[in-house]
Protein backbone atom coordinates (compact mmCIF):
# COMPACT_ATOMS: atom_id res chain seq x y z
CA UNK A 1 0.00 0.00 0.00
CA UNK A 2 1.47 3.33 -1.01
CA UNK A 3 1.67 5.83 1.82
CA UNK A 4 -0.24 8.97 0.99
CA UNK A 5 0.00 12.32 2.70
CA UNK A 6 -3.59 12.23 3.88
CA UNK A 7 -3.76 15.24 6.16
CA UNK A 8 -1.09 17.52 4.76
CA UNK A 9 -3.61 19.51 2.77
CA UNK A 10 -6.35 19.31 5.38
CA UNK A 11 -8.40 22.43 5.75
CA UNK A 12 -7.44 23.62 9.27
CA UNK A 13 -11.08 23.58 10.39
CA UNK A 14 -11.57 20.01 9.16
CA UNK A 15 -8.36 18.88 10.86
CA UNK A 16 -9.47 20.48 14.13
CA UNK A 17 -12.90 18.87 13.82
CA UNK A 18 -11.33 15.43 13.30
CA UNK A 19 -8.84 15.75 16.19
CA UNK A 20 -11.55 16.70 18.72
CA UNK A 21 -14.31 14.56 17.26
CA UNK A 22 -14.94 12.38 20.33
CA UNK A 23 -14.40 14.78 23.24
CA UNK A 24 -18.14 15.34 23.62
CA UNK A 25 -21.10 13.03 23.17
CA UNK A 26 -24.67 14.26 23.54
CA UNK A 27 -26.52 12.35 26.26
CA UNK A 28 -29.96 13.05 24.80
CA UNK A 29 -30.88 15.07 27.87
CA UNK A 30 -30.42 18.84 27.85
CA UNK A 31 -30.23 18.91 31.66
CA UNK A 32 -27.56 16.23 31.85
CA UNK A 33 -25.50 17.94 29.14
CA UNK A 34 -25.64 21.24 31.06
CA UNK A 35 -24.54 19.47 34.25
CA UNK A 36 -21.65 17.76 32.44
CA UNK A 37 -20.42 21.01 30.92
CA UNK A 38 -20.76 22.79 34.26
CA UNK A 39 -18.70 20.11 36.02
CA UNK A 40 -16.10 20.38 33.28
CA UNK A 41 -16.00 24.16 33.74
CA UNK A 42 -15.51 23.80 37.51
CA UNK A 43 -12.71 21.32 36.87
CA UNK A 44 -11.18 23.78 34.38
CA UNK A 45 -11.14 26.57 36.97
CA UNK A 46 -9.56 24.30 39.57
CA UNK A 47 -6.79 23.19 37.19
CA UNK A 48 -6.04 26.65 35.77
CA UNK A 49 -3.33 27.52 38.37
CA UNK A 50 -1.63 24.18 37.74
CA UNK A 51 -1.44 24.91 34.01
CA UNK A 52 0.13 28.30 34.75
CA UNK A 53 2.92 26.89 36.94
CA UNK A 54 3.60 23.56 35.18
CA UNK A 55 4.20 22.30 31.66
CA UNK A 56 4.82 18.95 29.99
CA UNK A 57 8.13 17.54 28.90
CA UNK A 58 8.52 14.56 26.58
CA UNK A 59 10.99 11.73 26.94
CA UNK A 60 11.44 8.96 24.37
CA UNK A 61 11.98 5.60 26.09
CA UNK A 62 12.79 2.37 24.24
CA UNK A 63 10.39 -0.32 25.49
CA UNK A 64 11.02 -3.37 23.29
CA UNK A 65 12.38 -4.59 19.96
CA UNK A 66 15.76 -4.89 18.30
CA UNK A 67 17.37 -1.49 17.81
CA UNK A 68 18.31 -2.41 14.25
CA UNK A 69 14.64 -2.67 13.21
CA UNK A 70 12.29 0.01 11.87
CA UNK A 71 11.47 2.57 14.54
CA UNK A 72 7.92 2.99 15.82
CA UNK A 73 6.68 5.69 18.21
CA UNK A 74 3.76 5.05 20.59
CA UNK A 75 2.26 6.85 23.59
CA UNK A 76 0.95 4.37 26.18
CA UNK A 77 0.49 6.77 29.13
CA UNK A 78 1.41 3.78 31.33
CA UNK A 79 -1.80 1.97 30.40
CA UNK A 80 -1.25 -1.77 30.90
CA UNK A 81 -3.83 -2.87 28.31
CA UNK A 82 -2.40 -0.50 25.69
CA UNK A 83 1.10 -1.78 26.35
CA UNK A 84 -0.11 -5.39 26.03
CA UNK A 85 -1.72 -4.69 22.66
CA UNK A 86 1.45 -3.07 21.35
CA UNK A 87 3.76 -5.79 22.68
CA UNK A 88 1.60 -8.53 21.20
CA UNK A 89 1.14 -6.95 17.75
CA UNK A 90 4.30 -4.93 16.98
CA UNK A 91 6.81 -7.76 17.17
CA UNK A 92 9.64 -7.30 14.69
CA UNK A 93 9.89 -3.53 15.19
CA UNK A 94 11.83 -1.23 17.49
CA UNK A 95 9.17 0.41 19.64
CA UNK A 96 9.65 3.53 21.78
CA UNK A 97 7.18 5.17 24.14
CA UNK A 98 6.68 8.93 24.38
CA UNK A 99 6.60 9.50 28.13
CA UNK A 100 4.88 12.67 29.32
CA UNK A 101 6.09 14.28 32.53
CA UNK A 102 4.69 17.39 34.19
CA UNK A 103 7.31 19.79 35.53
CA UNK A 104 7.20 23.03 37.48
CA UNK A 105 7.98 26.08 35.35
CA UNK A 106 7.98 29.87 35.42
CA UNK A 107 4.46 31.26 34.89
CA UNK A 108 3.54 31.63 31.24
CA UNK A 109 0.22 33.45 31.07
CA UNK A 110 0.12 33.49 27.28
CA UNK A 111 0.43 29.69 27.14
CA UNK A 112 -2.15 29.26 29.92
CA UNK A 113 -4.72 31.51 28.25
CA UNK A 114 -4.26 29.86 24.83
CA UNK A 115 -4.80 26.40 26.38
CA UNK A 116 -7.82 27.65 28.36
CA UNK A 117 -9.32 29.22 25.24
CA UNK A 118 -8.87 25.96 23.34
CA UNK A 119 -10.53 24.06 26.17
CA UNK A 120 -13.51 26.44 26.31
CA UNK A 121 -13.82 26.18 22.51
CA UNK A 122 -14.06 22.41 22.70
CA UNK A 123 -16.83 21.69 25.23
CA UNK A 124 -14.68 22.58 28.26
CA UNK A 125 -12.30 19.72 27.47
CA UNK A 126 -9.86 18.84 30.28
CA UNK A 127 -7.07 21.42 30.72
CA UNK A 128 -4.68 18.61 31.64
CA UNK A 129 -5.25 16.90 28.30
CA UNK A 130 -5.41 20.12 26.31
CA UNK A 131 -2.03 21.30 27.60
CA UNK A 132 -0.50 17.95 26.58
CA UNK A 133 -1.68 18.64 23.03
CA UNK A 134 -0.36 22.20 23.12
CA UNK A 135 3.06 21.16 24.47
CA UNK A 136 3.34 18.29 21.98
CA UNK A 137 2.67 20.77 19.18
CA UNK A 138 5.71 22.72 20.41
CA UNK A 139 7.89 19.57 20.30
CA UNK A 140 6.48 17.71 17.31
CA UNK A 141 9.89 17.63 15.61
CA UNK A 142 10.69 14.63 17.82
CA UNK A 143 8.62 12.44 15.44
CA UNK A 144 11.16 12.90 12.63
CA UNK A 145 13.44 10.22 14.00
CA UNK A 146 10.80 7.51 13.58
CA UNK A 147 9.54 5.47 10.64
CA UNK A 148 5.92 5.18 11.76
CA UNK A 149 3.39 5.86 14.53
CA UNK A 150 1.05 3.34 16.15
CA UNK A 151 -1.92 3.92 18.43
CA UNK A 152 -4.05 1.30 20.18
CA UNK A 153 -7.13 3.50 20.02
CA UNK A 154 -6.48 6.34 17.62
CA UNK A 155 -9.46 8.39 18.77
CA UNK A 156 -8.07 10.59 21.54
CA UNK A 157 -7.06 14.15 20.57
CA UNK A 158 -3.40 13.54 21.47
CA UNK A 159 -3.24 10.34 19.38
CA UNK A 160 -4.83 12.14 16.43
CA UNK A 161 -2.48 15.11 16.83
CA UNK A 162 0.46 12.68 16.70
CA UNK A 163 -1.08 10.91 13.70
CA UNK A 164 -1.38 14.24 11.87
CA UNK A 165 2.26 15.11 12.69
CA UNK A 166 3.43 11.84 11.07
CA UNK A 167 1.12 12.18 8.07
CA UNK A 168 2.41 15.73 7.50
CA UNK A 169 5.90 14.37 6.83
CA UNK A 170 4.74 11.35 4.80
CA UNK A 171 5.33 8.80 7.57
CA UNK A 172 3.17 5.70 8.08
CA UNK A 173 0.43 5.63 10.74
CA UNK A 174 -1.23 2.55 12.27
CA UNK A 175 -4.36 2.15 14.37
CA UNK A 176 -4.62 -1.11 16.35
CA UNK A 177 -7.98 -1.89 17.97
CA UNK A 178 -8.95 -4.76 20.31
CA UNK A 179 -12.58 -4.58 19.12
CA UNK A 180 -14.41 -2.65 16.40
CA UNK A 181 -18.07 -2.91 17.33
CA UNK A 182 -19.66 0.40 16.27
CA UNK A 183 -16.17 1.76 15.48
CA UNK A 184 -15.67 3.33 12.07
CA UNK A 185 -12.65 2.86 9.86
CA UNK A 186 -10.52 6.04 10.05
CA UNK A 187 -9.07 6.97 6.66
CA UNK A 188 -6.58 9.38 8.32
CA UNK A 189 -4.58 6.32 9.40
CA UNK A 190 -2.75 4.41 6.68
CA UNK A 191 -3.75 1.11 8.29
CA UNK A 192 -6.65 0.16 10.55
CA UNK A 193 -6.00 -3.15 12.35
CA UNK A 194 -8.10 -5.26 14.72
CA UNK A 195 -6.59 -8.03 16.85
CA UNK A 196 -7.54 -11.66 16.24
CA UNK A 197 -9.05 -11.85 19.74
CA UNK A 198 -12.12 -9.93 18.50
CA UNK A 199 -15.02 -12.36 17.99
CA UNK A 200 -17.36 -10.04 16.09
CA UNK A 201 -17.63 -9.11 12.43
CA UNK A 202 -15.33 -6.52 10.87
CA UNK A 203 -16.31 -4.04 8.19
CA UNK A 204 -14.56 -2.73 5.10
CA UNK A 205 -11.15 -1.15 5.63
CA UNK A 206 -10.22 -3.21 8.71
CA UNK A 207 -7.49 -5.87 8.66
CA UNK A 208 -7.45 -8.62 11.29
CA UNK A 209 -3.95 -9.39 12.54
CA UNK A 210 -2.18 -11.69 14.97
CA UNK A 211 -2.16 -10.53 18.58
CA UNK A 212 -4.23 -9.97 21.71
CA UNK A 213 -4.84 -7.16 24.23
CA UNK A 214 -4.29 -9.48 27.18
CA UNK A 215 -1.61 -11.43 28.94
CA UNK A 216 -2.32 -14.70 30.73
CA UNK A 217 -4.01 -14.53 34.12
CA UNK A 218 -1.62 -14.53 37.08
CA UNK A 219 -3.62 -17.29 38.80
CA UNK A 220 -5.57 -20.38 37.85
CA UNK A 221 -9.29 -20.02 37.24
CA UNK A 222 -11.19 -20.27 40.50
CA UNK A 223 -14.62 -21.85 40.80
CA UNK A 224 -16.35 -19.35 43.07
CA UNK A 225 -19.19 -18.78 40.57
CA UNK A 226 -18.62 -15.02 40.44
CA UNK A 227 -20.96 -13.00 38.21
CA UNK A 228 -18.92 -10.17 36.71
CA UNK A 229 -20.64 -6.90 35.83
CA UNK A 230 -19.34 -4.08 33.62
CA UNK A 231 -20.98 -0.85 32.50
CA UNK A 232 -20.17 2.39 30.72
CA UNK A 233 -18.85 5.41 32.70
CA UNK A 234 -20.12 8.06 30.26
CA UNK A 235 -22.32 10.85 31.56
CA UNK A 236 -22.72 11.97 35.16
CA UNK A 237 -22.29 8.52 36.72
CA UNK A 238 -20.66 8.85 40.11
CA UNK A 239 -20.61 5.06 40.57
CA UNK A 240 -18.69 4.50 37.33
CA UNK A 241 -21.50 2.69 35.47
CA UNK A 242 -25.15 3.15 34.58
CA UNK A 243 -27.41 3.55 37.62
CA UNK A 244 -29.81 0.89 36.35
CA UNK A 245 -26.86 -1.48 35.88
CA UNK A 246 -25.79 -0.91 39.48
CA UNK A 247 -29.35 -1.66 40.68
CA UNK A 248 -29.31 -4.83 38.57
CA UNK A 249 -26.01 -5.92 40.18
CA UNK A 250 -27.47 -5.24 43.62
CA UNK A 251 -30.54 -7.39 42.82
CA UNK A 252 -28.30 -10.25 41.68
CA UNK A 253 -26.29 -10.07 44.91
CA UNK A 254 -29.44 -9.88 47.05
CA UNK A 255 -30.44 -13.16 45.42
CA UNK A 256 -27.43 -14.83 47.08
CA UNK A 257 -25.02 -14.66 44.14
CA UNK A 258 -21.46 -13.39 44.36
CA UNK A 259 -21.07 -10.24 42.22
CA UNK A 260 -17.96 -8.31 41.20
CA UNK A 261 -18.15 -5.01 39.30
CA UNK A 262 -15.29 -4.22 36.93
CA UNK A 263 -14.93 -0.44 36.84
CA UNK A 264 -13.97 1.22 33.57
CA UNK A 265 -10.58 3.04 33.57
CA UNK A 266 -12.45 6.31 32.90
CA UNK A 267 -14.65 6.00 36.00
CA UNK A 268 -14.11 8.29 38.98
CA UNK A 269 -11.52 7.18 41.52
CA UNK A 270 -14.08 7.41 44.33
CA UNK A 271 -16.60 5.16 42.51
CA UNK A 272 -14.94 2.07 43.94
CA UNK A 273 -15.38 3.38 47.51
CA UNK A 274 -19.03 4.37 46.98
CA UNK A 275 -20.04 0.97 45.57
CA UNK A 276 -18.41 -0.91 48.44
CA UNK A 277 -19.67 1.45 51.14
CA UNK A 278 -23.27 1.87 49.96
CA UNK A 279 -24.05 -1.42 48.19
CA UNK A 280 -21.43 -3.73 49.74
CA UNK A 281 -20.56 -5.10 46.30
CA UNK A 282 -17.03 -6.25 45.50
CA UNK A 283 -15.19 -4.27 42.79
CA UNK A 284 -12.34 -5.01 40.44
CA UNK A 285 -9.95 -2.08 40.09
CA UNK A 286 -6.32 -3.09 40.49
CA UNK A 287 -6.42 -6.62 39.04
CA UNK A 288 -5.74 -7.21 35.35
CA UNK A 289 -8.47 -7.90 32.81
CA UNK A 290 -7.31 -11.52 32.58
CA UNK A 291 -7.44 -12.01 36.35
CA UNK A 292 -10.92 -10.49 36.49
CA UNK A 293 -12.29 -12.79 33.80
CA UNK A 294 -10.51 -15.77 35.38
CA UNK A 295 -12.58 -15.18 38.52
CA UNK A 296 -15.92 -15.12 36.64
CA UNK A 297 -18.37 -17.79 35.59
CA UNK A 298 -20.64 -15.27 33.89
CA UNK A 299 -20.00 -11.78 32.48
CA UNK A 300 -22.90 -9.32 32.20
CA UNK A 301 -22.40 -6.05 30.35
CA UNK A 302 -24.41 -3.05 29.20
CA UNK A 303 -22.25 -2.63 26.07
CA UNK A 304 -19.96 -4.53 23.70
CA UNK A 305 -16.69 -4.22 25.61
CA UNK A 306 -13.46 -5.89 24.45
CA UNK A 307 -13.69 -7.91 27.68
CA UNK A 308 -16.57 -9.76 26.03
CA UNK A 309 -14.06 -11.34 23.63
CA UNK A 310 -11.76 -12.34 26.48
CA UNK A 311 -14.72 -13.91 28.27
CA UNK A 312 -15.74 -15.85 25.15
CA UNK A 313 -12.16 -17.06 24.71
CA UNK A 314 -12.18 -18.24 28.34
CA UNK A 315 -15.45 -20.17 28.05
CA UNK A 316 -17.34 -17.72 30.29
CA UNK A 317 -21.08 -17.09 29.80
CA UNK A 318 -21.67 -13.64 28.27
CA UNK A 319 -24.93 -11.75 28.64
CA UNK A 320 -25.49 -8.33 27.07
CA UNK A 321 -28.33 -5.90 27.55
CA UNK A 322 -30.25 -5.54 24.30
CA UNK A 323 -31.64 -7.45 21.35
CA UNK A 324 -30.03 -10.40 19.59
CA UNK A 325 -29.78 -8.76 16.18
CA UNK A 326 -27.66 -5.86 17.46
CA UNK A 327 -24.42 -7.82 17.45
CA UNK A 328 -22.97 -11.01 16.08
CA UNK A 329 -20.11 -13.26 17.09
CA UNK A 330 -18.04 -15.80 15.22
CA UNK A 331 -15.53 -18.59 15.83
CA UNK A 332 -17.02 -19.47 19.20
CA UNK A 333 -19.30 -22.20 20.49
CA UNK A 334 -20.41 -19.82 23.26
CA UNK A 335 -22.70 -17.24 21.69
CA UNK A 336 -23.58 -14.02 23.44
CA UNK A 337 -27.00 -14.09 25.05
CA UNK A 338 -29.09 -10.93 24.92
CA UNK A 339 -31.49 -10.12 27.75
CA UNK A 340 -33.31 -6.90 28.60
CA UNK A 341 -31.63 -6.08 31.91
CA UNK A 342 -33.37 -2.80 32.73
CA UNK A 343 -36.12 -3.28 35.29
CA UNK A 344 -35.67 -7.06 35.07
CA UNK A 345 -37.98 -9.18 37.21
CA UNK A 346 -37.26 -11.96 39.71
CA UNK A 347 -37.70 -14.59 37.02
CA UNK A 348 -34.85 -13.10 34.97
CA UNK A 349 -32.62 -12.81 38.03
CA UNK A 350 -33.27 -16.46 38.90
CA UNK A 351 -32.61 -17.56 35.29
CA UNK A 352 -29.21 -15.80 35.22
CA UNK A 353 -28.27 -17.21 38.61
CA UNK A 354 -29.08 -20.80 37.62
CA UNK A 355 -27.28 -20.41 34.31
CA UNK A 356 -24.12 -19.25 36.08
CA UNK A 357 -24.34 -21.94 38.77
CA UNK A 358 -24.76 -24.82 36.31
CA UNK A 359 -22.20 -23.63 33.76
CA UNK A 360 -19.42 -25.92 32.55
CA UNK A 361 -16.35 -24.32 30.98
CA UNK A 362 -15.62 -25.34 27.39
CA UNK A 363 -12.82 -23.42 25.71
CA UNK A 364 -12.49 -23.45 21.93
CA UNK A 365 -9.11 -22.25 20.65
CA UNK A 366 -8.69 -20.02 17.60
CA UNK A 367 -8.44 -21.96 14.35
CA UNK A 368 -7.85 -19.13 11.90
CA UNK A 369 -4.31 -17.95 11.22
CA UNK A 370 -3.86 -14.21 10.67
CA UNK A 371 -0.84 -12.26 9.40
CA UNK A 372 1.28 -10.14 11.72
CA UNK A 373 1.37 -6.37 11.32
CA UNK A 374 4.93 -6.73 10.11
CA UNK A 375 3.74 -9.03 7.32
CA UNK A 376 1.07 -6.53 6.25
CA UNK A 377 3.24 -3.40 6.21
CA UNK A 378 6.43 -5.03 4.92
CA UNK A 379 5.70 -3.67 1.43
CA UNK A 380 5.96 -0.12 2.81
CA UNK A 381 9.36 -0.66 4.37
Amino acid sequence: MKIMNITKNFNSNLKDEWIYEYIWCESGSYTLDVIKKTLRLINLLILFPIVIFTKNSFEIVHIFGNTSKKKCLVCTKNNARVLNILRNTLKGFQVSDMKIQRRVCWPNLKRAFIITYQSLSHANYSLYKMDEIYDFDCHKDLVRGFDFFASSDGATPLARKMCHAFNSIDKCTLRIMPQVNKVNYDYNYNYNFVTESYRGEIGDGWTMVKGSPWNKASHERNRERVIGVIGGPNGVRIFGLEYWMLIFAYKIQKNNHKVKIRLHPQSYKFSNYLIKKIYNIDTSVDESDSDFIASCTCLISSYRSSLVDLALDSGVIVILDGQKNLFSTKNSNHDIEFISLRNCDKKTIKYIGLKAYNHSFIIQPHKDIYPSIRDVVSQVF
